[in-house]
Formats: C-alpha cells, structure tokens, sequence
C-alpha cells in the first residue's frame, strides 16, 4: 500500500512537472512570438508599409495591452490616414475608430483624449467629440486644455447660406424674414419652412396666427393656413396677434382689430400685444397702459415703455420704462424696483439679466436693478438663452452669463438666441447694394441645457 502511495504521488509530480514544463514553453514561446510582431511592426513602419505593421502590432496587442503598443497601432493608423491619396478616405475613418477603441480599452491619457475629439470635429461629429470629453470627465481625466475644447465645441456654428435683408425676432416657433423683395418663413431650427413668396408677414402669434398679404390681399390665417379674417386695406406692418387683437397699421397710426379683421378701438403712434388684458401703446409722444376695451389703465406719462420682442410690456413680472430721461426697473404695478436708472437699456428677456448703457458704455443688470457685469461694451443685447450679443470695435460677438467670450467678434450686428440655438446675424457682405447681409447662425450642439 506504502509503494502504490509513493508510486500515486511520484505520478502526480511527474504531471505537475510536465504541465509547468508546457506552461514555461508555451509562455517563452508567446513572448517569443510577441517579440517577433513588435520587432516586424517596427521595421514595416520604416518601410511606411502601416497595412503590414498595423497587422502584426494588433497580434502584439494580443499578447501585451500595453499603452506602449497601443500608441505604436495608433500611430501607423496614423500616418496611414495622411496618405488619402493611397489609402483613401476611408483610412481616416479607421484611425477614429481605433483611437476611440484604445481610449475605452487602456486608461486613456489627455493626448489621446484631445487626439480623438479633435478628429471628430474635423469630421463635423461634434456629439462624439462632446461624448469624448464626457468620457474623460467620467474617468477622472480633467485639464484646463480639456475644459477649453469643451467650451470650443460647445459653440461651434454654422451659417446658413439663406441672405436675409430684414427680419421679425423669433415668435411661437419662427421667423418672419424678408429677402430684399418677399417674405418667407424660418422654423424654429433655421430653416426655410415657407419659401420667400409674400408681401408681408406678421409674426407668428397665439396659436400661430398671423397676418398674410399676398399682393395687396391681407388676410389673418391659423396654424392650419385658415383664414380667420379678411382685411379692407393692405396690411404692411402689425404687431402681434394675443387675446383676440392684433394692433395693425393703417395709414400713420396702429389700431386693434379682432380676429375677423374688424377694427376695434384706437388711433395709436406705436402699439403693444396684450397680455393678460393690459397691453402698452404710444399717444402724443408718450407711453401708457390701456385694457381690453381700450380704456386707459397707466396714465400716458413715460417717455418709453420697453417692449419685448414680441411686444409685451411685461415680462416675468419686469416692466422696464424710461421717466424723466432714464430707464428704471418697475414691477408689475409700475412701482419702481431698486435705485437703478440707466441712459439705454435692452429688452425685457426671461432670462432677466438686460443690457444697459451708462457713461457711452453697456454692460447688464439683473431683475432687482443689480449690476452684473459692468459696462464695458460699445453695444450690447439682452440675454436671451443664457447668451447675449455683445459689441467692441464695430464687431458683435456673443458672452455667457459668466461674461466669457464664446463666439467671437465676427458679426456686423446680432439678434437673440432662441431655444434651439439658433441666432440671426448680420454679416458682411460686398455683393448686397447695402454691404450686409442677414444669415442664420446655427449652433452644432444646440445649447447647453
């Protein structure tokens, strides 16, 4: 029994020998076929055959994941991409992927993290080169080269070749813009949705009515193109449609009509969209409040009522009016919000933060006549979005809240941004009568939410 034990226990050595034998052959022998592949690639490299090195530094990797031999596939990748020529398109395509591959294979470093966002913006992916960064950002990897291509990103744009000469500010979905001799109409995503075959178009109002003037026929029709009204005169400039009324100018002034195109009330020398039964108007040089019936509700005695861009005078509960020469802050029943008065001052905008000009200069203030940035601007817009358009040396160029400069003084004037990001920009332009030209400036990215 003693012997079969012994005998039991030698076979059992006998194994364990043989297999840690075949264990260290089969390791020097991977190493050996690992050594070979690397050495192969390196001189295919030499010889700028990167199809050939490519092949035998992917069976490298096999045997080593290292960050070492994944720079060196990358690199052939690499080289191979520039030579279009031979390689072709597709060749740049293949170097993306296996850049992105690395990245999520080994723990990627910040070259290889701004190598492949760069890559994808070349090739206008700007959601992969944004998920890139995120992916950094979800692994640790944060630098001040990282958060600035970032922001880089963020605001790319394009600009739509669309030449617009004049334009409504974005209303309920869209744009009313005019091309030199018609009107036509942009979405909310900048583009064309009605081509330019109008005389004149209102903005679109509530549920999307608007004034059509076809010829010298004006009509007011819904979101379906049902005319609701029918006009005796030629309509050519209107506010608004809110509350069953649509201030419309005839002749020198602007007067209500309903939305059967009957007139209502009014002889006014400018004229607001109602809100909540209350709307602002102009008459005899100044400005009041007057209800649904007509009546007057705020004495006309300002010298301005600001009315945002689709024509209310109050917004989020802020009236801005101008009193004895100065602009000031009001609340909702005209009692004046802080100490803050100002030469100029911007819109009325739901972000709250409005631009203002004191001393030749513009900077912002917020809804309780707080300043925020001060004034340092030739120009500047109210935010709109979270950014606003912002002036220096002629030149218009857009900051965020924080006033960082995002999108460069490139511009000969500048509009609001909506939702979607889109903003209309006046550019130059030598080919127009007038120099300039109005485009549609589209943010790749949309904006930040």
């Amino acid at each position: 029994m003693k012997k079969i034990r012994f005998l039991l226990a030698l076979a059992i050595v006998a194994l364990l020998g043989i297999s840690w034998g075949k264990y260290l052959y089969g390791k020097e022998r991977t190493m050996s076929q690992y050594s070979k592949n690397i050495t192969q690639a390196d001189n295919y490299m030499k010889q700028k055959l990167y199809d050939r090195a490519i092949q035998k530094y992917t069976k490298a990797i096999e045997y080593k994941s290292t960050e070492k031999n994944w720079e060196k596939l990358l690199k052939a990748y690499q080289l191979r991409s520039e030579e279009t020529d031979i390689y072709g398109k597709e060749a740049a395509d293949d170097y993306i992927v296996q850049l992105d591959k690395a990245i999520h294979t080994i723990e990627p470093n910040e070259d290889m993290i701004l190598e492949l966002t760069d890559s994808y913006v070349k090739e206008e992916e700007y959601e992969e080169a944004q998920n890139t960064l995120k992916y950094a950002e979800s692994k640790g990897i944060k630098s001040k080269a990282l958060e600035e291509k970032k922001e880089e990103i963020r605001y790319i744009y394009t600009l739509n070749s669309t030449k617009i000469t004049s334009f409504s500010s974005y209303s309920n979905d869209s744009y009313a813009v005019n091309n030199g001799s018609y009107w036509g109409i942009i979405d909310s995503d900048g583009e064309l949705d009605h081509e330019f075959e109008y005389s004149y178009l209102s903005q679109s109002g509530e549920d999307q009515v608007r004034i059509i003037t076809k010829g010298e026929d004006s009509r007011l029709y819904d979101k379906e193109d049902k005319v609701l009204g029918i006009f005796d005169f030629t309509v050519s400039d209107a506010g608004t449609y809110a509350e069953n009324k649509i201030a419309v100018k005839n002749g020198e002034f602007y007067s209500y009509y309903n939305a059967l195109a009957q007139k209502q009330f009014g002889e006014f020398e400018q004229a607001g969209t109602f809100t909540e039964g209350l709307a602002a108007v102009k008459k005899d040089g100044k400005w009041g409040i007057i209800d649904e019936k007509g009546k007057i509700k705020e004495e006309y005695a300002y010298d301005e009522i600001v009315l945002d861009n689709q024509g209310h005078y109050c917004n989020n509960g802020i009236i801005l009016a101008k009193n004895n020469g100065k602009y000031s802050i009001y609340n909702e029943k005209f009692k004046k919000i802080g100490k803050f008065e100002c030469e100029e001052i911007g819109v009325p905008t739901e972000d709250k933060l409005y631009a203002f000009m004191k001393n030749g200069k513009w900077g912002f203030v917020d809804s309780e006549g707080k300043e925020i940035i001060s004034p340092e601007y030739d120009g500047a817009k109210s935010f709109s979005n979270g950014l606003a358009a912002v002036c220096k040396d002629g030149k218009w160029g857009f900051i965020t809240k924080n006033n960082k400069l995002v999108i460069d003084y490139e511009f000969t004037d500048a509009d609001y941004f909506n939702e979607n990001g889109i903003c209309i920009v006046q550019c130059q332009d030598p080919y127009e009568e007038s120099g300039y030209t109005w485009k549609v400036l589209k943010l790749e990215l949309g904006l930040e939410k």
